[in-house]
């Protein structure tokens, strides 16, 4: 069986929310948007896996690799700092 997951999300800023890695509240980062030094932007990716198991098996399903397909929009630094891979 192969499974694709597509994913998309708009990074911005929204009152009473927070950054899911630092905790920091949106209203603390969110004053760069305002003053125009940040801008809102898309993110999109895909992941596809390979799901394959024996009929009649008592054996766990194995899950191979497979594709990932992202789009950060400028989000990744060239140098992969902060990066999550």
């Amino acid at each position: 069986m192969e499974v694709t997951i597509h994913a998309e999300d708009r990074y911005n800023f929204d009152r009473g929310e927070e950054d899911i890695a630092t905790g920091t509240p949106d209203e603390e980062n969110g004053r760069f948007a305002e003053l125009g030094w940040a801008k809102s932007f898309d993110v999109s990716g895909s992941v596809t896996r390979t799901v394959t198991w024996e009929l009649g098996s008592d054996q766990p399903p194995v899950v191979g690799g497979g594709d990932v397909d992202r789009e950060p929009a400028g989000e990744d630094r060239v140098d992969g700092r902060g990066s999550s891979q």
